[in-house]
């Protein structure tokens, strides 16, 4: 049986204190962290990616459907760039589809819809 053990990075008083992960009492290197949190940076089970889905949603449906309109929706309720990319991405494929991603023709824009009978 192997233990994982997790202590969280957290910002105190302006001054930042590292993520620490041990399996077995052995650290493990920081380029191996992305197994533990997700390659994309999300903790997968977490209100973090729930909130930053309600927020895509909430942009597509208040009519922002480029893009770079949903990235700052999501920016404006502190969601970092790469979240809501990384989000948009996951969620436009696969089985757990949640809206649909189509090539725009200025630019080669991205927009987005809700998938068919989520609006």
């Amino acid at each position: 049986m192997h233990t994982l053990n997790v202590s969280k990075t957290a910002l105190f008083g302006g001054s930042l204190h590292t993520l620490n992960v041990y399996l077995n009492n052995i650290p493990i290197p920081m380029g191996l962290i992305y197994l533990v949190t997700g390659a994309d940076g999300f903790n997968h089970s977490g209100d973090r990616l729930k909130e930053c889905i309600e927020r895509v949603t909430e942009a597509i449906e208040l009519k922002l459907i480029k893009q770079s309109e949903i990235v700052e929706h999501c920016k404006s309720h502190q969601i970092s760039r790469r979240q809501a990319l990384a989000c948009l991405k996951r969620y436009s494929k696969g089985d757990e589809r949640l809206w649909v991603e189509e090539k725009g023709f200025a630019r080669n824009v991205k927009i987005y819809a809700l998938k068919k009978g989520e609006s």
